[in-house]
């Protein structure tokens, strides 16, 4: 999972167009709103991740079966990238999917 500078979070731009949208991640994306953007690759990612600041939330974009990519959301969601989220005041936020396939166990 690589992280984006803010620079190159138009490289996510394409997987705003899941079954559902979600505005937030959208506005970090685009810039409008705070947050930061993970992603399967840096040059053409088929999956994101993003965090919302002001919505304590975490938003996976793109292909929900890439399994290197979602075993990695488990295990950062509950290491290091808890711990960031924690450093900010927040003891809990939520993960959600632009679509049903992120649900999947």
């Amino acid at each position: 999972m690589h992280e984006l500078s803010r620079d190159e979070f138009d490289e996510v731009l394409p997987l705003l167009s899941g079954p559902v949208f979600y505005p937030e991640a959208a506005g970090v994306i685009g810039g409008l709103n705070t947050g930061w953007v993970f992603v399967d690759r840096l040059h053409a990612p088929t999956s994101a991740l993003v965090w919302v600041l002001g919505q304590e939330c975490l938003y996976c974009l793109g292909d929900w079966a890439n399994k290197e990519f979602v075993a990695e959301i488990a295990r950062r969601s509950t290491g290091d990238l808890a711990e960031r989220i924690r450093s900010l005041g927040f003891d809990t936020f939520d993960i959600s999917g632009d679509s049903p396939g992120w649900d999947k166990p």
